[in-house]
């Protein structure tokens, strides 16, 4: 079993364009480092665990829009690995305020790299989103 958090803040130089980025579900499926889309909720990507490559397929399985905060939950599912992650982003004070949660159940010996993968392709998200958010 793997869990864990990411949570951080960045300014953003308008609020409501960066609402409007953060709003649309297709920034955080074109975010995803690799992902390849199958259709409107569901992608493919390729990892790199040690020195083997896996297909994960992913879902975005709920994706709600609530005033100045997206909810999210993606669920990835591949050899080995069956994970759930939750984003909250909050548009406020000149801000955007992220968490992020994922959970899951790996095998034994892929934990510690899961647990690693899933925070740097967090992050990698994250930076993408920023990008977007600020240009």
């Amino acid at each position: 079993m793997i869990h864990g958090k990411v949570s951080g803040s960045f300014p953003v130089p308008d609020e409501e364009t960066a609402l409007q980025v953060v709003s649309n579900p297709d920034t955080l499926i074109n975010c995803i480092p690799g992902a390849t889309r199958i259709n409107d909720k569901e992608f493919r990507v390729q990892a790199k665990v040690t020195m083997i490559v896996v297909t994960l397929t992913g879902v975005l399985t709920n994706f709600k829009v609530e005033g100045r905060q997206v909810l999210s939950e993606i669920t990835v599912r591949g050899p080995g690995i069956s994970a759930t992650v939750l984003s909250n982003l909050k548009v406020h004070d000149g801000s955007l305020v992220y968490d992020v949660e994922y959970r899951g159940d790996v095998s034994q010996l892929l934990e510690k790299i899961a647990r690693r993968e899933v925070e740097r392709v967090s992050n990698e998200i994250i930076e993408c989103t920023r990008r977007k958010v600020t240009s």
